[in-house]
């Protein structure tokens, strides 16, 4: 096992909280009132503890491996899968995001459109 950083604490148990973590952020990735506030502390405290981790880029791959037995390597894949797949289901929220803006700014565009051609139909027949 790799010693612990100045937090004092284990690589493991860095891991084991970014997986906590990675599942919290899927829940809140899947829930239908998606609260960006709490995924943007989330990702942010993610982000932090993967500072902490001991990952010098020493492995062929930039992850460090080197620096890992192979029980934390293990632990280390399958974060990185979770976070791969936390990814893939917020690039969806994403997309879908800006199917929905681009919509409502065609409705807005229609909406004004329609409007504008009230008006020159009521300018066109005068007072009534």
């Amino acid at each position: 096992m790799v010693s612990p950083k100045s937090t004092g604490e284990p690589v493991a148990a860095l891991i084991e909280k970014i997986s906590i973590l990675l599942q919290e952020e899927r829940a809140l990735l899947e829930d239908e009132n998606l609260d960006w506030d709490r995924l943007e502390e989330n990702l942010a405290e993610i982000g932090e503890l993967f500072k902490l981790l001991p990952l010098n880029g020493a492995g062929p791959s930039g992850a460090g491996e080197a620096q890992l037995d192979p029980g934390l390597h293990k632990q280390l894949q399958e974060v990185l899968a979770q976070r791969r797949k936390n990814e893939e289901i917020l690039q969806a929220k994403a997309r879908e995001l800006g199917r929905q803006i681009t919509s409502l700014k065609q409705e807005k565009t229609a909406v004004l459109a329609y409007i504008a051609n009230e008006e020159r139909a009521s300018l066109l027949k005068g007072p009534a």
